[in-house]
C-alpha cells in the first residue's frame, strides 16, 4: 500500500477549538486562508510586486472598464442553440 501523502494538512485540534467556541473559521486567528460560512469575510491577500500587487477589482468594475474601453463591441455574448446573440442596451 502506498504512503499516505497529503497535499494539504489542517491541525484538527485547532479546528475543535474554534468548533467548541463557537466562531466561524474566520474569527479563529490570523493566517486564515479559507471560510466554511458564506457571511465570513477573509482578507484580500496582496503581493509585493507584479500583478499581485494590483488593486482588487470587482467583477462588475472590469466589465465596465471594457464596456468604455470598447463601446462599439457587443457588452455580452450568449449563446443559444449554437447561434451567439449579442445582449446590448
Amino acid at each position: 500500500m502506498a504512503e499516505y501523502n497529503p497535499i494539504c494538512s489542517v491541525s484538527l485540534a485547532g479546528l475543535q477549538a474554534v468548533k467548541e467556541s463557537g466562531a466561524s473559521s474566520s474569527a479563529a486567528g490570523k493566517g486564515v486562508y479559507w471560510a466554511t460560512s458564506a457571511s465570513d469575510e477573509l482578507p484580500i491577500k496582496l503581493g509585493a510586486s507584479g500583478i499581485a500587487a494590483l488593486p482588487p477589482t470587482t467583477v462588475m468594475q472590469a466589465f465596465q472598464q471594457v464596456v468604455s474601453r470598447l463601446p462599439e463591441h457587443p457588452a455580452l455574448m450568449v449563446r443559444r442553440r449554437w447561434l451567439a446573440t449579442s445582449l446590448t442596451h
